[in-house]
């Protein structure tokens, strides 16, 4: 415990289950080291050459990696609560399954082998990333995801599901972070919503109904701003929807005072390239080239008028936050 070791040679030597709490490991060579299971709580490894190491289910909470090589670490299930991991080398490291609840990851470097869970690298698009902490990634339950101390999790005035909820939103936005500065923008979209994911579950779990039934059409219409194709596929269906309704239901009459119905349509098949060149027009610009008929014709198109301006709004808000990362 409080070992001075700086500058220490300790390749592949064998420190697991060690107690190692407070040593001071700055610039340490510990290339292949086995530190499974070691106690590292607020350990110095500052600098410190640990490629290869293993630090599977090691406690690391507090403890200072900046600037350390961790290049090929094995850093499954370790605890690196509030560790710092500034401008540390995390290529090709294995975090699978870590607790990184307030871990400082500032200049962090990760490439495409850097694994956040078991499936594979960041780099892999089919990959799904999901923190320990997330309600729908293993282990299952709150207290097991959280690793705090029973009488702890008993003293807290928030149940043990808005703490992991609150811990995964967090780890969320580090990793988002991460692969921002990165050059990831995948992995930065698949964690902004997962962030917006726990955020909408935080809200509901906390009985903030007005917010959460806005989190959920955030979610429905356009996944927070990520998904051009969701929003493009509910245009479509609007489009599609009111047209039907011009076409069937004698709402709207061509200039010459024809009432467009489904008789009309089938005496001239005209009608239906009109109504939806009317469709179309209405959702783009406002006003089409046929006129409404009584109220239901009025509100049908003033539905359509206001529907089209905030879908666009949309997809030019989503083409944007692509375009500016």
């Amino acid at each position: 415990m409080s070992a001075d070791l700086s500058d220490a040679n300790l390749w592949d030597a064998d420190l697991s289950s060690a107690d190692l709490r407070g040593a001071k490991l700055s610039n340490a060579h510990l290339v292949d080291a086995d530190l499974s299971n070691a106690d590292l709580q607020e350990a110095v490894l500052q600098q410190a050459d640990v490629d290869g190491a293993d630090f599977v289910s090691a406690n690391l909470a507090e403890a200072s990696l900046v600037g350390a090589d961790c290049e090929s670490a094995e850093f499954e299930n370790a605890v690196l609560v509030r560790a710092s991991l500034e401008n540390a080398d995390l290529v090709d490291t294995n975090l699978t399954s870590a607790y990184l609840f307030g871990a400082r990851l500032g200049g962090a470097r990760i490439d495409s082998a850097t694994q956040l869970v078991v499936e594979g690298g960041v780099g892999d698009v089919t990959v799904t990333e999901r923190c320990r902490y997330d309600p729908d990634a293993p282990p299952e339950g709150p207290e097991a995801s959280l690793a705090m101390d029973p009488e702890d999790l008993k003293a807290t005035p928030d149940s043990p599901r808005v703490i992991q909820l609150r811990r995964a939103r967090s780890v969320y936005q580090r990793l988002e972070g991460l692969g921002r500065q990165n050059g990831f923008p995948t992995l930065q979209s698949r964690m902004f919503k997962r962030r917006q994911e726990m955020r909408r579950h935080l809200l509901r779990e906390q009985g903030e109904r007005t917010r959460w039934l806005f989190a959920e059409l955030q979610r429905g219409l356009f996944v927070y701003g990520e998904s051009f194709r969701r929003v493009l596929s509910i245009s479509a269906l609007v489009v599609s929807l009111f047209w039907g309704l011009f076409t069937t239901t004698g709402t709207i009459e061509t200039t010459d005072g024809t009432a467009v119905t489904a008789g009309a349509v089938v005496d001239d098949q005209l009608l239906v390239w009109e109504t939806l060149y009317h469709s179309l027009s209405v959702f783009f610009a406002g006003t089409g080239p046929l006129s409404p008929t009584g109220t239901l014709g009025q509100v049908l198109t003033i539905s359509l008028r206001a529907t089209g301006p905030i879908l666009l709004a949309l997809l030019i808000f989503v083409l944007g936050r692509r375009a500016a990362r």
